[in-house]
């Protein structure tokens, strides 16, 4: 889970909200015009990736989760910093809710990617299991973001297995300290197409317990 960084909403969005009639609007009657616009700012500014699990996503593969649930606070329900672009989340063999944003529910998250220390409270293995890190000292809530997100369902591990082991096939312990620098950096940016390299915080995590000391 690595920060998302909150940009500012569409202004069709805002003009969209500051028009009377649809100040009392329910959710399942958002237009679908707008919502498709709020989608892809969502996209844009999380690089294409699922807020909680960085699998990439596209348009058709995602939806717009609220990062405090309507049934908590029904007037967060149109406010942008609000949305976040999850990925489907459904096991791709009985295709039920399985993980991230339809996994959770409406149950409130203790670690929130809006966090700006988020991914420090997260280690990865090569298998691609997600664990709470020791040293933290949001070890239960981490704990507890897991279990409530399903981010070690064996779909995200077997993912995230491969996504590690494209780059440890590399040879990267092999590479000089400032190559595996480099690297480590170019994982940390957008691409040429405004993309992260999917599960880049797994990736990153692993790449650094095998640097050259």
């Amino acid at each position: 889970m690595r920060r998302i960084q909150k940009q500012p909403e569409p202004e069709s969005f805002i003009k969209w909200k500051q028009d009377r009639k649809n100040r009392n609007k329910v959710w399942k009657n958002f237009n679908p015009a707008i919502k498709q616009a709020v989608r892809q700012s969502l996209l844009h500014e999380q690089g294409h990736l699922c807020c909680y699990c960085e699998m990439s996503i596209e348009e058709p593969t995602c939806h717009i989760d609220h990062l405090i649930p309507r049934s908590i606070n029904e007037l967060l329900k149109f406010d942008y910093y609000n949305l976040l672009a999850s990925c489907q989340g459904e096991d791709e063999a009985e295709r039920k809710p399985a993980y991230c944003g339809h996994k959770r529910g409406d149950q409130p998250l203790p670690i929130s990617p809006l966090r700006e220390d988020c991914i420090q409270a997260f280690g990865f293995t090569e298998s691609g299991e997600i664990f709470a890190r020791n040293h933290s000292k949001s070890r239960e809530a981490a704990e507890q973001t897991i279990e409530i997100l399903g981010l070690n369902v064996p779909a995200l591990k077997r993912q995230r297995s491969a996504a590690i082991q494209g780059f440890l096939g590399e040879d990267f312990d092999t590479l000089p300290y400032e190559i595996q620098q480099k690297l480590l950096y170019q994982l940390d940016q957008l691409n040429s197409s405004d993309r992260y390299e999917p599960f880049c915080s797994a990736i990153t995590f692993v790449l650094r317990q095998n640097m050259i000391l």
